[in-house]
Order: structure tokens, then sequence, then C-alpha cells
């Protein structure tokens, strides 16, 4: 499902792989390149396939990006992206990383 093209670009992007949730966000960001930007759908998939619960696959995406966002070169990138003083959402993470790879 995923390639080497999205983990490359969430690892651009500041994600970390040893953190459980960037499987999980590689795995959202191809099924949303695949079949356009519908995180709750891509969430049920991806937790049918993996045996656990949709927002467990919710949380930890927005785990994995909270962490990336730790170093704040990553911050300074993506302001353009978030309200001021409001954290980065999954949707917009995500539609980022979508877009990046269509170019």
């Amino acid at each position: 499902m995923r390639s080497i093209d999205i983990e490359k670009a969430l690892l651009s992007c500041g994600l970390k792989p040893n953190v459980k949730g960037f499987s999980y966000c590689a795995d959202v960001v191809a099924f949303c390149k695949e079949n356009g930007l519908r995180l709750k759908r891509a969430y049920e998939v991806i937790a049918k396939n993996f045996g656990i619960k949709p927002n467990s696959i919710e949380k930890s995406v927005s785990n994995a990006i909270e962490r990336g966002f730790l170093n704040i070169e990553v911050q300074r990138r993506f302001e353009r992206l978030t309200d001021k003083n409001a954290k980065l959402t999954n949707k917009k993470f995500v539609k980022y990383v979508v877009e990046r790879l269509k170019e």
C-alpha cells in the first residue's frame, strides 16, 4: 500500500520512524493519495488491517505528528498550516504530504 516515496516525505517533514504512528501515518497518506482525503475511512480500513480501533490509528498518527514537531525548525516550516497557538491537525498534515507527493 505505501511506498518509499511516502516514507521519505514523512521523514523530510520531521516524523521519526521509530514512533509507532509513523507506519500508520504512511498508510493513511497512501490511502488518501489513492482515495482522496477521507481520513475517517482511512482510519477504519487501516484499523481493520491491524485489528485495532480506528481512534487508536487516529491518536497514533496525531502523536507521531506532535513528536515530529518538537523540533523548532520543523515547527517553523509548517507555521503557515497552523492557526496561531494551535497544533497541526492530522487532516492538514496528510493533505500537505499528499499534495507534495503529487508534485
